[in-house]
């Protein structure tokens, strides 16, 4: 045995102090993440290095009297664990996320007994210092709409009833827990997540997921989820391309989240790519929001190759397209309004913007009509979606006719390469109208 090995098995003999408690949840069907099987303590601090910690996901008053014959849920843990671990009560998780369950278990006796607090999963981990903080925040199953967007479980006398499960912080994507953190009036956590799966009929591509909270990063951080590399064939894969973070792992990544921004008077965008060698199928794209404290106003999709732009307004969105011959497709999410919230502008996709000459080299020239008045630019993208330049076209009355050049340079003045670029007509930051495709040939 190793002196590392040594430390592990002394430490769990170590005692915690410190803990808050409560009196059990009052009200019915509520998930909870606890420090004890009772319901009561939501609080938990170490006192030695490297101690081992035991938290409990417990639903408190289930309304069904026979008992929990599955339920779905997820947990997510944030904080520097070591070794952390969940189990099951009992039943089996067939969900394929590592933040999420779906258990099943069994109706009549095989279910788990309805109590005060019936225990659904144990979490185990080791907190390595008195002074690292663990948060535990329930949420619905990533992916999942069964019970409204929410945690769930189903009746043990019949399955067939399901019935949804409120978080004990009263507030969806709240800390319910915490160790060596207090938090006994929870505010609000500032985040959105969205989830994006996408499916052809033959190939599911699960995981992905955009997003922003109160402790990442705009650049690479350690949420950012690096993706496995592209198969040879047969293959339908959703990614985030990064190639100018320069990771070692790889310039693609299935999950991209953003430093928290007040998305009430400015926005954020994503660009990610759909890959597949099956281009004679459909791909099928579902977008699975997830808010914390608000709703970023205006959630648009931009498809690259089409210009085509769908707004988003419900829980969850479908978007569906046909493959480009090269098996590549970019888009554009934007979440947010960088003025204020009040929606979309109702402009139609407008074949007024054009670039002539296209294909060009070495400029073009961009035509437009202003479709209100307002500050218009145009933005230059180019395949991976990242902005390669913004042209200035001044402040313009509604209807007014508007013309800049390209010059075939990003904004620090250097020459982009031959390829395929894309403008996109912006009034006053927001987009409008039709994504041009330009080509630009050295």
């Amino acid at each position: 045995m190793n002196p590392h090995q040594r430390m592990l098995c002394a430490i769990l003999f170590m005692t915690i102090t410190g803990v808050a408690i409560a009196q059990i949840e009052p009200d019915p069907d509520v998930l909870g993440i606890y420090f004890d099987l009772n319901g009561t303590v939501y609080e938990q601090y170490t006192a030695a290095p490297f101690q081992i910690v035991t938290a409990y996901a417990l639903v408190t008053r289930p309304s069904d009297p026979i008992g929990i014959s599955g339920w779905e849920a997820g947990v997510i843990v944030d904080g520097p664990a070591v070794v952390p671990h969940w189990s099951l009560a009992a039943g089996m998780d067939v969900d394929l996320t590592d933040t999420g369950f779906q258990v099943v278990i069994g109706t009549g006796a095989e279910c788990l007994p309805s109590a005060q607090a019936v225990l659904l999963a144990t979490w185990t981990g080791f907190v390595m210092s008195p002074t690292d903080q663990i948060l535990f925040t329930v949420t619905a199953l990533p992916g999942s709409g069964s019970f409204g967007g929410r945690p769930g479980y189903t009746s043990g006398s019949d399955p067939s009833i399901q019935i949804p499960l409120e978080s004990s912080s009263g507030y969806p994507f709240t800390y319910c827990a915490g160790i060596n953190s207090s938090f006994i009036e929870p505010g609000p956590t500032y985040r959105m997540l969205v989830e994006i799966t996408a499916s052809n009929g033959l190939q599911t591509d699960y995981n992905n997921m955009l997003g922003f909270n109160d402790w990442s990063v705009d650049g690479l951080g350690s949420e950012d989820d690096p993706a496995e590399p592209r198969p040879d064939s047969d293959y339908l894969r959703l990614t985030f391309p990064h190639p100018e973070w320069d990771d070692p792992a790889g310039p693609d990544y299935d999950i991209d989240l953003r430093d928290y921004y007040w998305y009430f008077t400015s926005a954020k965008t994503w660009n990610f790519r759909v890959e597949t060698d099956h281009t004679d199928l459909p791909v099928t794209l579902v977008f699975h929001s997830l808010y914390i404290y608000g709703n970023p106003d205006n959630q648009r999709l931009v498809n690259l190759a089409s210009g085509e732009q769908v707004v988003f307004d419900a829980y969850e969105e479908i978007y569906e397209f046909m493959p480009e011959p090269s098996g590549v497709n970019f888009f554009e999410f934007t979440a947010g309004l960088p003025d204020g919230p009040t929606g979309v502008d109702p402009v139609a996709a407008s074949p007024d913007l054009t670039a002539r000459p296209n294909p060009f080299n070495p400029q073009t020239d961009l035509f437009f009509t202003s479709p209100k008045a307002g500050t218009a630019t145009i933005r230059i993208h180019d395949v991976l979606g990242r902005l390669v330049t913004t042209l200035q076209a001044g402040d313009l009355p509604a209807g007014a006719q508007g013309r800049v050049t390209w010059r075939g340079r990003d904004d620090a003045g250097r020459e982009v390469a031959s390829g395929t670029y894309f403008a996109a007509l912006a009034v006053d930051g927001r987009c409008v109208g039709e994504i041009r495709k330009l080509s630009l040939v050295r």
